[in-house]
């Protein structure tokens, strides 16, 4: 469980809001193509460690039909394969991803409201069912503030991580 925390954390961390009207529906996607700086805070809970990291997260990201795909570095390796869908009749994202070595990633449903992109799950610890969940709200369409967080109730929520992200310009 903490693993799989950990991937979801950075894999999707790398994100920014298109803000322009005519990126709607899977087209919002197209807002995780370039190559983005962050640093990522992470404090002593459960299901953390204290640390901070930085890195530089490289999306190739394209477009067929009505999938999505981002191809993504980290530090300049491959870390996932990251396939996003759209369902327009209920206005909802699904993401799955994939490792350079075929295994699954994990993946869910990514909601998006306005200028925050929220990343769902759930997952069990022991018997008790663990709520968590990676907040994204975009300041602006080249920097993120996010935030990776847990809770027991889906309630009250103790936050892992927190960050920063900006798009570096292209050349």
């Amino acid at each position: 469980m903490k693993q799989l925390a950990a991937i979801l954390t950075l894999v999707f961390s790398a994100t920014t809001a298109a803000f322009a009207a005519n990126n709607t529906g899977i087209n919002e996607i197209s807002a995780y193509n370039g190559t983005w700086n962050t640093t990522i805070v992470h404090y002593a809970t459960t299901y953390s460690k204290p640390r901070t990291e930085t890195s530089v997260t490289h999306n190739d990201c394209w477009r067929s039909t009505e999938f999505y795909a981002c191809h993504q570095f980290v530090n300049g390796k491959s870390a996932a394969l990251i396939v996003y869908t759209y369902n327009a009749k209920t206005n909802t994202y699904h993401t799955n991803a994939i490792t350079p070595d075929g295994k699954n990633a994990g993946g869910g449903p990514l909601l998006i409201s306005g200028n925050t992109w929220t990343y769902p799950w759930t997952d069990k610890d022991g018997t008790k069912t663990v709520y968590f969940h990676i907040i994204n709200i975009f300041t602006d369409p080249n920097t993120i503030e996010f935030r990776s967080e847990f809770s027991y109730d889906n309630i009250h929520w103790t936050q892992a991580a927190n960050g920063t992200e900006h798009r570096k310009p292209t050349p």
